[in-house]
């Protein structure tokens, strides 16, 4: 009995030895935290990479609260035309419309009509919102997306890069040693 004893703990200080390796020495949120967090993806179409950011997650955040939250939360322009509309995203970090031009719409750099479009990630993939950023409550575990996105043309194309909450929020992919014996 105590020879499995010790071979269970051996096992346990291998496995715990193998999954800090994986995690590289950084700090990243376990799978137990995956359920209080809030991926956030920003495709900016101006030539720099992607915005990734994790997010703590709060009951009842909506999708404008969680971009608030975020790092581009002070770079923001907002309207809003309240009700069931509320919010609408005009601007992050320069890219975007100005509140004089309208707001929801104006030309881009090459004057096509463009607008901000917010998408969430279900198991399908991206899927274009129909509720305003401000009226869709966000889920734990989740991403939340925004594109500069051109106004004709089919939004599902437009979406951000299909990047989950793994990749977002550097959740660690554990595999579990199969113990026969």
């Amino acid at each position: 009995m105590r020879l499995r004893n010790s071979a269970w703990a051996g096992c346990s200080v291998l496995l715990a030895l193998l999954v800090l390796a994986a995690q590289g020495g950084h700090e990243q949120p376990t799978l137990g935290q995956a359920a209080r967090v809030v991926g956030l993806v920003i495709s900016f179409r101006d030539g720099r990479p992607p915005h990734r950011e994790c997010l703590p997650y709060r009951v009842g955040m909506t999708g404008i609260q969680a971009l608030q939250a975020s790092q581009y939360g002070d770079r923001l322009t907002l309207q809003d035309f309240g009700g069931a509309l509320g919010p609408a995203l005009c601007r992050i970090d320069g890219v975007g419309c100005a509140l004089e031009q309208g707001c929801l719409s104006c030309p881009d750099d090459a004057g096509r009509a463009s607008f901000w479009g917010y998408y969430y990630r279900d198991g399908e993939g991206w899927q274009f919102s129909p509720l305003g950023a401000g009226a869709r409550q966000v889920l734990p575990s989740t991403v939340e997306g925004w594109a500069w996105s051109l106004v004709e043309g089919d939004a599902s194309s437009q979406a951000p890069p299909d990047l989950g909450i793994v990749d977002v929020c550097g959740l660690p992919r554990v595999r579990l040693p199969v113990i026969i014996g």
